[in-house]
């Protein structure tokens, strides 16, 4: 009889702990309401950021290898910076077939 009663105690303390930490779990979400307000932006704003998911096709006039990627993904890129080299070969053969014409 004695030990029904320790088996019980057990089970109560192994599911107050099962209790204690689901609940822990389910904590619910804090959310800060604000309202919208339109207008015009008089504080000057600027931000850093990533453009996900833009991905740009590149055409050449004439086929050729890629030799080098200088650029990471994700990483910065600035306007007129090259992005990949070609191999030498192809390009020059492209031009020499091009000023045969």
């Amino acid at each position: 009889m004695r030990n029904r009663w320790w088996i019980a105690f057990g089970l109560f303390i192994v599911a107050l702990g099962v209790f204690a930490w689901q609940r822990s779990l389910s904590r619910p979400l804090e959310v800060v309401v604000a309202s919208v307000k339109t207008g015009t932006l008089t504080t000057p704003y600027s931000a850093e950021g990533v453009v996900k998911g833009w991905q740009a096709t590149l055409s050449l006039p004439a086929p050729a290898q890629v030799a080098a990627v200088l650029v990471r993904e994700g990483g910065t890129v600035r306007k007129g910076q090259p992005l990949v080299r070609f191999w030498e070969h192809d390009v020059l053969s492209a031009v020499q077939t091009a000023s045969a014409r």
